[in-house]
């Protein structure tokens, strides 16, 4: 398995990049994950890569180039950077929870992929950060403060850190209809919607799509289902457990109003003693994602440093 992976590493650092495969016991199947590397003697800073619902870690191949630009550079130290597969179901987004409709992901990441990671690398034990995009930046946060004592550092770009601003999306969930019967594939907002109730209301027993969204058939907030994506929710969260260092960047033109999920749970950061970097930039969802990326990872490097 050495052999193997060492001529894997090889290649990682002529093209920066390698998937390796392996069984996965929570989620009872064999997964993937990507990882950039680079020799070192010394053991290397552990940095986990999140990706958006609906994207494939494929929409996510400039970042192997681009850290090997920084590294070149000297701008980022030596890490071992590890992008795990996260695509689940219909929407192909489980937010990195676990659900009975997608699976667990959660214990795959904190157990099976860290244990894998540590077992055929030479990973430093207290140097453990997570990065995320979209739906992996709301996964960074809330793992971070649920694994407090495993991850020091936790970047979100353009993520949905309060559930409850859900209802600002609502009526465009409901623009992308014409009846009240919903459907995830009506639009974007759907789409997202879908994603969310299935990570965090699932129901196995309501068909066709098995899940239980935050409103009625009448559009309306659905006050129980918001009580049960309370206990995933990052701004809920906040009093409880700490980040050590945390940085969230968003853009004003996000087309899923993630600046307004942003800025409240900045309130219940500010309210809680939450320390923060907070960037706001005059972009959209993801397309200046890598020049955001490059101020992420330059604070990312001096927190390493």
């Amino acid at each position: 398995m050495r052999t193997l992976l060492y001529s894997l590493l090889f290649l990682a650092l002529v093209c920066g990049q390698e998937r390796v495969e392996f069984y996965s016991k929570s989620l009872a199947k064999k997964v993937n994950y990507q990882i950039f590397y680079k020799e070192s003697k010394t053991c290397l800073p552990l940095v986990l890569f999140l990706h958006g619902a609906g994207r494939a870690t494929e929409k996510y191949q400039f970042l192997f180039s681009q850290l090997d630009s920084l590294y070149s550079a000297e701008v980022i130290p030596e890490i071992l950077l590890v992008m795990p597969n996260g695509n689940q179901g219909y929407a192909t987004g489980s937010f990195f929870v676990n659900s009975p409709l997608f699976g667990n992901f959660e214990d795959f990441i904190v157990h099976d992929l860290l244990d894998h990671v540590r077992s055929e690398f030479d990973v430093c034990p207290d140097e453990y950060s997570i990065i995320g995009h979209s739906m992996g930046g709301f996964a960074a946060v809330r793992l971070a403060q649920k694994y407090d004592t495993i991850f020091n550092t936790a970047i979100a770009h353009s993520a949905p850190l309060d559930l409850k601003q859900i209802e600002v999306l609502i009526p465009h969930v409901k623009k992308e209809h014409s009846g009240k019967r919903f459907n995830p594939a009506s639009g974007i907002y759907s789409f997202l919607t879908y994603c969310m109730s299935g990570a965090m209301s699932p129901n196995l027993k309501k068909r066709p799509f098995k899940i239980d969204p935050p409103f009625t058939k009448d559009w309306e907030i659905d006050p129980e289902v918001i009580e049960r994506w309370e206990r995933f929710n990052p701004a809920n969260n906040v009093y409880a457990n700490k980040i050590k260092n945390l940085y969230i960047d968003v853009g004003t033109k996000d087309r899923f109003k993630l600046y307004d999920f942003t800025m409240s749970f900045i309130d219940s950061a500010q309210k809680y003693d939450q320390n923060y970097t907070l960037v706001i930039h005059p972009n959209g969802h993801s397309d200046s994602l890598a020049q955001q990326l490059n101020l992420s990872l330059k604070y990312l490097s001096a927190k390493l440093r």
